[in-house]
Formats: structure tokens, sequence, C-alpha cells
């Protein structure tokens, strides 16, 4: 070796003799953790002597946490939280002598925000398919209902599926655990979280333990996190709720708050809601039932959301919507079978089905169509978009005896019989309607 020498060059003379070092580096680390272990200075879980899964034997495990040299800790340090993510308690681990100066929270006045309140949405259910419903798929009507374009923020066993549709073209797809930093969704016009990371008790307590050097009391095996109170601001009043929480450990709740709430906080800071002005404002739903530290204007269920999220609102936001049940199915054909089972839809859900009616009148008195008329009140009530205004045509088919009705937003599609085609197929005949009297 020789002072200067490029990496390259380094690699190349120690090649013989690195692995031997990295060896006693090891060997000198672990009888380190042995000696904290014997002083009581790293919690149990630090060293752990476990059987190798392919039974090649047993090998020790070893935790711990890694410190911020002294030399560093003698100059002021300042620590920063904007996410509120309450990640302070867990920076007192390596920070003991850190004082909290100021605690501050940022209004968000034009940021509205949407929550369901009887689901946590777990993994297994949003991953669901078969008798009950196609649960991803009730997801992705939902999130398309929203809005033209925006972020979602899920699992990652979600977004590949969806992915692989390309089922929601013109959104961002991000997925939990990847989020933290990253600032290209700050205009996005709507944003969505579904469900929400919450590891087994046994993974929070051993992390608890990590962090904070010292044993915590554990659930027994298999047992989930009790139900506790939790205040929070709905509507602008104080509502409780209930949820999955770890009071009397609070070393293992500040880890549980920072992996599941601390994650979702995160994820709808990614649309930068504080920073929005009236011209571009921001709306957010919250798919699981998560109590937040942050205020929600509306509540909801699965169900509400579910069926507010019906084949007009789909089609709406498409730019296409016809108004025959043959249509809806040919225009949604991984929903529908055929115009049947459109109209069995729409007979189970008899308030879907009067607004379909109002919606035909309308539309048959060749007027232009103000789409947020005939929408569900729940979606009126947490959307901020403005109303769509869409222009009735009269279209025909070959195999069609007679004309039907189709609405067209003429904003996203600027030419009425490509995109008309494009749903439904070849049209032979296709012209603004005129009012029927």
């Amino acid at each position: 070796m020789r002072p200067g020498a490029a990496q390259p060059e380094l690699r190349h003379a120690l090649g013989d003799v690195a692995p031997i070092y990295r060896r006693v580096l090891a060997v000198a680390e672990v009888l380190w953790l042995i000696g904290m272990h014997l002083q009581g200075r790293i919690a149990p879980s630090g060293l752990e002597l476990i059987e190798h899964p392919r039974g090649d034997g047993w090998f020790l495990r070893a935790r711990w946490r890694k410190d911020i040299h002294r030399s560093w800790l003698r100059a002021p340090v300042l620590y920063l939280d904007a996410a509120g993510t309450g990640a302070v308690k867990i920076a007192k681990a390596w920070l003991p002598d850190i004082r909290l100066a100021v605690e501050a929270r940022a209004r968000a006045p034009h940021m509205r925000a949407a929550q369901i309140v009887d689901s946590q949405m777990s993994y297994q259910k949003i991953s669901r398919r078969g008798s009950v419903g196609n649960v991803p798929e009730m997801l992705a009507r939902i999130v398309e209902t929203r809005g033209r374009s925006g972020l979602v923020v899920y699992p990652k066993q979600l977004r590949d599926g969806w992915e692989e549709l390309n089922r929601l073209p013109r959104w961002e797809l991000w997925n939990f655990g990847s989020i933290r930093g990253r600032d290209e969704a700050r205009e996005v016009p709507h944003l969505v979280v579904i469900s929400r990371p919450l590891p087994n008790p046994g993974d929070v307590e051993t992390q608890a333990e990590t962090i904070f050097g010292r044993a915590v009391e554990r659930l027994p095996p298999g047992t989930m996190y009790p139900k506790s109170a939790v205040g929070r601001l709905i509507g602008g009043r104080h509502r409780t709720s209930r949820s999955r929480l770890s009071p009397s450990r609070p070393v293992v709740e500040v880890v549980r708050f920072a992996i599941c709430e601390g994650e979702l906080l995160q994820a709808i800071g990614r649309g930068r809601g504080v920073r929005r002005t009236e011209e571009a404002p921001l709306d957010v739903l919250i798919l699981t039932d998560v109590p937040l530290p942050l205020p929600v204007d509306v509540t909801s269920t699965w169900k509400e959301l579910s069926d507010g999220a019906g084949p007009i609102e789909v089609l709406a936001k498409r730019g296409v919507v016809p108004l025959d049940y043959d249509g809806i199915a040919k225009a949604l054909p991984h929903w529908f079978k055929n115009g049947q089972s459109v109209m069995e839809w729409f007979r189970y859900r008899p308030e879907a089905k009067a607004r379909l009616g109002d919606l035909r009148d309308r539309a048959r008195a060749g007027s232009r169509v103000e789409m947020r008329e005939f929408l569900g009140n729940l979606y009126k009530e947490i959307s901020i978009e403005n109303s769509q205004k869409l222009v009735t045509y009269r279209y025909r088919r070959a195999e069609d005896r007679q004309s039907k009705l189709v609405l067209v937003d003429l904003v996203m599609e600027s030419d009425a019989r490509a995109a008309v085609e494009a749903v439904l197929g070849a049209v032979s005949e296709l012209e603004p309607a005129q009012p029927t009297l």
C-alpha cells in the first residue's frame, strides 16, 4: 500500500488479509457484546443462541443500539421532527439530555381529510378475493372515484398487483416503508392511504429492548395489543375512539406508534397539506380506522365507500358515462358480465338506482349534466373537486334497434366520437341529444 492509493488498488493489496481482519473484528465485537450483556447494559434479547433454520447448528444472534460518538454529543445538537410522529421520545435513547424546546402544530386549512371508522383494513382483508367480493378491485374503484390522478400509499403486496394490471395509470403508487423524505407528491390533488403497518407485539417488544437497552414487559405469545380509548378531532368536535395500543408499557408504545401511526402520518405528509392554497387544495382519504393526531372532517364506513364507488361514479371519472345497462356492462367488462348483472347491482341499491333514473331524466332534456347532483351524499361531503359538466349524446351501434344516451366530459375528451368508441366500440351514429318532449 502507498499513501494516496485509489480504492481498487487498496482492495487488491488487502484482498488476502481483509477476511482475516474482518473475522478478528467480529470476534472482538462479540466479546464486547458478551461483556455488555454480563453487565446488564443490553436487553436480554440482545444476545440469543439460535438454532439455524436449516439445521446447520447453532449461532449467536446479536442486537444492540449503536450510539452516537461522544465527540459529536459534545457539540450543540438541534433535533427537528416535522412529521409529528413522536420520534423525539425514541431519540432520547441516543440523546438522553435532549430537551423539548418547541412543540408547534401547523394548520392545514386547505387540506380536507375523510376516514373510515369500522375497519383497520388489515393486510389479510385487502388481499381478499372470493364470494365476499374482490377487495383489491373495490379499493381501486374507490381510489378512481376520488379524482383523475393523485397518490396512493399502501402495502407493497397490493401495489404489485395493481402495477401488473396497470390498474390506476394516472396515479402515483407508493408502498409503506419507502416514503420518508419524498417530495414528488407535493402538488397532487388527491392522496389515499390504505391499511396500516402493524408488526406483531413480539417484534415491537424486541425493537424496544434493542433501542432502549433494557428488558420490557412482554405480552404472552399470540396476544394482540389491547384496545384503549383515544381522543380525536372529527368534524370540529372531540370524539373518543378505540384502538390497539400499549399504554401500560411506555417504551413499547413509543416504538409501536412510530411504526404504525407514525408511518400513516408520514404518508399523509407527502401531500404537503400545510403548504396548500385555496387554488390547490389537498383531498385525503384514510382507509383504516387507526386514530391519528390530526383533524378529520368526515367519517364513513367501508360499505358506504364501496357502494359510493358505483358504476356511474367510476365512469364519470373516466369521462364517458353510458346510461343504459348494456352500455355500462360494455364500459366495465371486468366488473359486469352483461346488462343483466348491471341491473341486478342497481336493484340491490335503491338509492343508486333512483339517482340513475334522475340522471337519465336530466339527460333526456338534452342539457348539460352537472354530475355532482347525481352522486351519493357521502361523495359530495368528502370531495373537494369542482363538479364535472357532461354533455349528452345519443349513440347507436350496428346491433341496436334504437339510440341510447351517453354522457361525455368534453374537458377530458376533445373528440366525443373517439372517446365513446374507445369505451363502447364502433358506433354507427353519435350526435348531440335534442330535448325529448
